[in-house]
């Protein structure tokens, strides 16, 4: 008689995130979490940010991809912080992400 030990399966590593920024062929960023969605895309040199939350739409414009992102943070944090807190941004930060340009001087 044998026996045959094996060690356990490891468990697939759980992500911490419920929603996620996605970006579609056309270049456009999306999140849509329960009934509410909020967008970013380059239009004419200017990035352009629409959210639609609950009630409310919130329309507005910035330079950069950058800008748009963190205002569109901002504004996720304020109005729903527990979406805030398991939103995975990497999609839409990972452009910029590390780009430090510091001027000499």
């Amino acid at each position: 008689m044998s026996l045959i030990v094996s060690a356990p399966k490891k468990k697939e590593k759980q992500s911490p995130y419920t929603y996620a920024w996605v970006r579609q062929e056309n270049g456009l960023f999306g999140l849509v979490f329960k009934e509410n969605v909020m967008y970013i895309w380059e239009e004419g040199g200017k990035w352009i940010m629409t959210a639609t939350l609950g009630k409310e739409k919130f329309r507005g414009e910035r330079k950069t991809l950058e800008d748009a992102a963190k205002a569109a943070d901002r504004l996720l944090y304020k109005k729903f912080p527990h979406v805030w807190t398991v939103t995975d941004p990497r999609v839409i930060v990972d452009p910029w992400r590390g780009d430090l340009n510091f001027e000499e001087i």
